[in-house]
């Protein structure tokens, strides 16, 4: 889909036992994401199949998990909360669009 810059190390989300009805969700979610380009929504690159096994390559985020990082701080102050609001706002109003 869209590549990657050169050299830009990237996310490997491996799904296996791809049979059935589940290969047709799989196939859908593919191409639904392959259509995104957001910068608040992790980008795929592209996909490999081989057998009952599909590959997604996509963006690396190494910031962690939202709820982990609540959890460690206690509570986001006003502008992280503002911030990430934000941000969330923006992919869900693209995603309706």
């Amino acid at each position: 889909k869209n590549g990657s810059p050169e050299g830009m190390p990237r996310a490997v989300k491996i799904l296996e036992n791809v049979l059935g009805e589940k290969s047709a969700m799989v196939a859908r979610e593919i191409k639904i994401m392959n259509e995104i380009l957001h910068p608040n929504v992790v980008q795929v690159f592209e996909t490999f199949r081989e057998s009952s096994t599909v590959y997604i390559f996509m963006e690396l985020c190494t910031g962690g998990e939202l709820s982990m990082a609540i959890a460690e701080a206690g509570r986001l102050g006003e502008q992280q909360a503002a911030n990430v609001t934000s941000q969330m706002l923006s992919a869900v109003q693209y995603l309706q669009a």
